[in-house]
């Protein structure tokens, strides 16, 4: 089969690799679409994979075979992600039912040097095999596009349970890509008022206000904390720190109020620099996390309660594949970028 392969870094080539097979308790799935993650792109540009790689973990596709003892799928079922890796069950993290911290998480991919990211292909090719408890059946009425926009939306499902949001409260998030746009979408369903974009480009602050942002700044050409300080009389309840830029880190707890919170749902892999002072004095709380809720992903696409197809800017084969993360590492305005395997 054809998949994007790292070999070295920062470059992504399509060659031939061998058809994926399903081992005991896992299915193969033929790749509809996989959409590029802004971690994909740090990831590939900053050396932190192993050579002969295959990211992507953003797909949507459909079971062609199943393995030994998966009695949950079958043959022709359509699956999206179900969850960023299968828990082992057996390490000390498990046995205290912190699946969460598993030492031994089955579905990832190793970074060099690192840690865990999945020693499993992922969806950059025409197949993929996937432990038949991380896929989930794509539900009735839920289209291919917006199924493989789960994984992020999930994503943005768990920043907002962790932001221990209460209604009424005053939201800002820093940057409008993907996550922060359906960030955007989950705070309203959950009652957020009122919700604050900070977004440099036109093309997805516009979004934004079509999302219904109450405000929406560009943070180079305005004094963002002030803003937000003259409109709440206080700062900020919350800040999700969406964008993963070298001060918006510092530019987060500079927005929220006394005893505010900040949520890291931006991936960066450089140092990034901040003045642990404004930190002290802001009493602030931080909350770091990887991964998703999923259950509340699958139900808000199933009942239609978010759109996810708008933030699709663009659908591309394997080989532009190279191109476009070349594209994705600098500046510009693309939201979600799917990738279709046999296009």
């Amino acid at each position: 089969m054809k998949a994007a392969v790292m070999n070295e870094q920062g470059v992504l080539a399509v060659q031939d690799v061998p058809d994926p097979n399903a081992g005991p308790g896992q299915v193969v799935i033929k790749i509809g679409y996989c959409g590029i993650c802004g971690s994909d792109v740090h990831y590939l540009q900053t050396g932190y994979l192993r050579p002969g790689a295959i990211l992507g973990h953003e797909f949507v596709g459909r079971v062609v075979e199943v393995g030994e003892g998966v009695d949950n799928l079958a043959v022709g079922d359509r699956v999206m992600p179900g969850g960023r890796f299968v828990p082992c069950g057996r390490c000390a993290a498990c046995q205290q039912g912190r699946y969460d911290l598993c030492l031994l998480k089955g579905n990832l991919l190793l970074l060099k040097d690192r840690s865990v990211y999945g020693a499993m292909p992922g969806a950059f090719a025409e197949y993929r095999a996937a432990f038949a408890q991380a896929v989930r059946r794509v539900p009735e009425g839920v289209t291919d596009h917006a199924a493989a926009v789960a994984e992020p939306l999930a994503v943005a499902c768990l920043a907002v349970r962790h932001s221990k949001l209460m209604l009424g409260d005053a939201a800002v998030i820093l940057g409008a890509g993907p996550i922060g746009l359906l960030v955007l979408q989950v705070l309203r369903v959950s009652g957020a008022l009122p919700v604050y974009v900070a977004e440099i480009s036109a093309r997805r602050a516009a979004m934004a206000e079509r999302f219904a942002a109450d405000r929406v700044f560009n943070p180079t050409t305005c004094d963002l904390p002030a803003e937000v300080m003259q409109l709440t009389g206080v700062g900020a309840d919350v800040v999700f720190e969406c964008a993963g830029g070298p001060t918006t880190l510092q530019l987060a707890v500079e927005t929220i109020r006394e005893h505010g919170r900040i949520v890291l749902a931006a991936v960066r892999m450089e140092n990034t620099t901040i003045l642990p002072v404004d930190w002290i004095l802001k009493h602030a709380e931080v909350k770091a996390f990887i991964g998703g809720h999923f259950p509340s992903a699958v139900a808000l696409l199933a009942e239609h309660k978010v759109d996810v197809e708008p933030l699709i800017t663009d659908v591309i084969g394997l080989g532009d594949i190279q191109s476009m993360f070349q594209y994705l590492s600098k500046p510009n305005d693309q939201i979600k970028v799917l990738v279709k395997p046999d296009a």
